[in-house]
């Protein structure tokens, strides 16, 4: 007699792969995004209009850009608390180059500069030297908010150049 456990039926995802689908976490979100389009389409004449789409798309677009990176860096298991320390540190030293006269191209070059630099610095800590994401991060958040509020203070920069408005 022999004590062997009789074989096992694994479910394999691609047993009904068209039901997994229908059924997924996936489509539900689909479904529930076109019924929120649905009801505010009726709800607003103006809600399909194109000068409110193009008004939607313009004001989130930088969350999408830092919601993208974000995403990417949440998918391999790490996590950026500093980002909006980034931000405000990089738009304090361009404003601190508008009011010293330069460009928009300028600006835009100070600003990637900054949060590149910001960004090797956060690397840095967490790769070469073996710190957690999140204890970096939380560091660098105040690190870079303090130098901002150090440069800036409770006051804000006005000036811009017209054509840095439209940069976007």
């Amino acid at each position: 007699m022999t004590d062997t456990p009789a074989p096992r039926h694994i479910p394999d995802r691609l047993d009904k792969p068209l039901s997994s689908a229908i059924f997924s976490w996936e489509a539900l979100l689909v479904v529930i995004a076109v019924v929120i389009f649905a009801v505010n389409s009726f709800a607003s004449p103006y809600f399909l209009d194109p000068w409110s789409l193009s008004d939607l798309t313009f004001n989130f677009t930088e969350k999408g850009l830092i919601a993208l990176a974000m995403a990417l860096l949440i998918i391999s298991g790490e996590i950026d608390l500093s980002v909006a320390a980034i931000v405000a540190l990089a738009s304090t030293m361009m404003g601190m180059a508008v009011q010293a006269g330069a460009g928009t191209p300028v600006l835009v070059a100070i600003g990637i500069a900054v949060g590149l630099a910001c960004g090797a610095f956060n690397g840095l800590l967490v790769t070469r030297l073996g710190l957690p994401s999140i204890v970096v991060t939380i560091g660098t958040m105040s690190l870079f908010r303090g130098i901002a509020f150090i440069i800036l203070g409770d006051q804000a920069y006005k000036g811009y150049p017209e054509s840095f408005a439209f940069f976007g």
